[in-house]
C-alpha cells in the first residue's frame, strides 16, 4: 500500500506483523519469523513494541503468544479486521514527519519554511531533511516539493496535484478516522448535496470516490484553466469530447475524463456500446484507432467467432479499452487501484494459466501500424482489460458472491477492480450465496452444490490471485 512508505521504518514492520496476524487471526512464529525475515528475538521485541502501541492508542486488541503460535485477542467483536488496520495506519500516519508535511500540501500549493516549521514544531534544518525523504514519495505521482526563498512550492502539473490529492483523501476518508481534524473533512466530503442524487445507482466504494472528487475539487486549490489546458493540449481531448455533461456544474473534459475512469456507474453499459460507436468513427483518434487495432486482434488470435462484429459488446469493450489506453497515455502509469494494489494477492489455487499468459505473449506481439510506445508500467492494467474483455464476450451470465469474512476493503476492492471492466449482462454479483456460480471467500467451507465452483483467497501477501480469479471465471464462461 502506497500510503504506508510514509511511515516510519519500524513501523512499516510493525503494521505489516500486525496485518499477517489480524488477518489470519493465528499464525505460526516460525512461519510468521520467515514471512518478514526477522531472527526470533527481533519478532518477539517488534510484537512487545505493537502491543504498546495498540495499548497507547486505546485500541481493543492484544497479541499473545501461545504454544508456538501468535494470536489475536478481542477485547470486543465490534471491528472487523480491516477496520483495525486502517486505523493503525492512520496512527502511524500521523506520528510521521513526512505525512504530516505531506498533509499540509493536499490544501495548499506553497507553504513558507518558517511556517511549516512553525506548524509542525520542526526546525528549519529538519524541515529541509523531511522535504528530501518525501520528494521519492511524490516522485511517483510527478510531483516535487522545490524550495525558493525560503518559500516550499508542489510543483508538477494540475491534473497529477488534483489526481495526488483525491487518492490521498480517498484513502483518508474511508472510514471514519481516530482523528478530529480528518474526520471533520470527511464529514464535509460526505456531506455534499451534489452526489446525493447517485447514491441509490452506486457501490458504497464508488459513492466514496465520488465524495472525495467534490471534496478535491471544493475544498483544495483547484485550477481548472490549467487543467483544461493541460487536457486540450494532450492526445486524449478527442475522447473527451464524445462525453455528455450529466454532472451538474461540471462542463471541464478533465474533470468528465476523470469521473469516467474512477466511478464507471455513471454511465450505462448503454452508455459505453453508443460512445464505442462513437468511436470507431473518429479515424483522426489516434488512441482509438490503436484501441480497435488491438481489439481485431484479440478476436482473430481468440477466435470468438461466437459473437457477432456488429454486437453491443464489441463496441463497449472499444470504448473500456480506449479510456484505459488514455487513461495510461495522460497519467503515464496506473494508479486508480494505487492503494488497494497489495490487497488482494494470494498464492493461485490454480496450476494453469493458460489464457492469461497467451494474453502477455499476445501484448509483447502486438504490432500495430500507427507509432505506440510500449510502456512496461502501464502492460499489467492492459493485460487485465484485455483478459476480462475476452471473458465478457462469452455470452453466459455467471453470478459472484464476495465474503471476505467482513473484510469490507478487500470485499469492495474486489468488486469495484471486476466492474469497472467486466460486461454487466455476463457477470452479475449476487449477496445471496445459494444463486452463486462462483464463491471467492477467504475461509474453507464446504460446498455440496455442483454447480457452484469455490475460490479460495486466503493469503493477502503473495502474488496470484488475479490469475486464479480470471482463470476461474474463464472457466466458468467456458462451461
Amino acid at each position: 500500500m502506497l500510503m504506508t512508505q510514509l511511515i516510519k521504518k519500524n513501523e512499516q514492520i510493525k503494521l505489516d506483523l500486525f496485518t499477517r496476524i489480524v488477518n489470519s487471526q493465528m499464525i505460526e512464529a516460525d512461519v510468521l519469523q520467515t514471512q518478514v525475515s526477522l531472527s526470533k528475538n527481533r519478532l518477539y521485541h517488534f510484537i512487545l513494541q505493537l502491543n504498546r502501541d495498540l495499548a497507547i492508542y486505546q485500541m481493543p486488541i492484544t497479541i499473545n503468544y501461545k504454544e508456538n503460535k501468535y494470536l489475536i485477542e478481542e477485547n470486543t467483536n465490534d471491528h472487523h479486521p480491516s477496520l483495525l488496520i486502517y486505523e493503525l495506519i492512520q496512527h502511524y500516519l500521523h506520528s510521521s514527519a513526512m505525512f504530516q508535511l505531506t498533509y499540509l500540501f493536499l490544501h495548499e500549493e506553497e507553504r513558507s519554511i518558517t511556517d511549516i516549521a512553525y506548524e509542525l514544531l520542526f526546525s528549519q534544518s529538519h524541515t529541509y531533511y523531511v522535504i528530501r525523504q518525501i520528494n521519492p514519495f511524490l516522485e511517483q505521482f510527478n510531483l516535487k516539493l522545490t524550495v525558493a526563498n525560503k518559500t516550499v512550492f508542489l510543483k508538477g502539473r494540475a491534473a497529477d496535484i488534483f489526481i495526488f490529492r483525491f487518492l490521498v483523501f480517498s484513502f483518508l476518508f474511508f472510514y471514519r478516522s481516530p482523528y478530529s481534524a480528518i474526520e471533520e473533512e470527511r464529514k464535509k466530503s460526505i456531506a455534499n448535496k451534489k452526489t446525493v442524487p447517485y447514491a441509490k445507482q452506486m457501490t458504497y466504494s464508488e459513492l466514496h470516490s465520488f465524495n472525495s472528487f467534490f471534496y478535491v475539487l471544493e475544498h483544495t486549490p483547484t485550477d481548472l484553466d490549467r487543467l483544461l489546458t493541460e487536457i486540450q493540449s494532450s492526445s486524449v481531448f478527442p475522447l473527451t469530447t464524445i462525453f455528455a455533461k450529466k454532472e451538474n456544474d461540471l462542463d471541464h473534459p478533465f474533470l468528465l475524463f476523470f469521473l469516467r475512469i474512477f466511478i464507471p456507474r455513471i454511465y450505462t453499459f448503454e452508455d459505453m456500446f453508443h460512445f464505442g460507436e462513437t468511436l470507431e468513427g473518429m479515424l483522426d483518434f489516434d488512441l482509438a484507432v490503436l484501441s480497435k487495432q488491438m481489439l481485431d486482434a484479440v478476436f482473430e488470435t481468440f477466435t470468438l467467432e461466437s459473437l457477432p462484429r456488429l454486437h453491443k459488446n464489441y463496441y463497449a469493450s472499444l470504448y473500456i479499452l480506449t479510456l484505459h489506453l488514455s487513461y495510461i497515455q495522460f497519467f503515464g502509469h496506473d494508479i486508480k487501484n494505487i492503494f488497494y494494489s497489495q490487497a488482494l494477492t494470494t498464492e493461485s489455487l490454480q496450476s494453469d494459466a493458460l489464457l492469461y499468459e497467451q494474453l502477455i505473449d499476445f501484448y509483447d506481439q502486438f504490432q500495430p501500424t500507427i507509432p505506440w510506445s510500449k510502456k512496461e508500467e502501464s502492460k499489467q492494467v492492459l493485460i487485465d482489460t484485455l483478459y476480462l474483455i475476452v471473458l465478457g464476450e462469452h455470452q453466459q451470465q455467471v453470478m459472484i458472491y464476495i465474503d471476505f469474512g467482513g473484510n469490507i476493503v478487500a470485499e469492495l476492492a474486489l468488486k469495484r477492480k471486476l466492474m469497472k471492466i467486466l460486461n454487466p449482462d455476463t457477470f452479475v454479483f449476487t449477496t445471496d450465496d445459494t444463486l452463486a456460480n462462483v464463491i471467492i471467500a477467504n475461509y474453507v467451507a464446504p460446498i455440496e452444490r455442483k454447480d457452484t465452483a469455490f475460490l479460495l483467497v486466503e493469503n493477502f501477501n503473495e502474488a496470484g490471485t488475479w490469475k486464479a480469479i480470471y482463470t476461474q471465471l474463464l472457466q466458468l464462461v467456458k462451461e
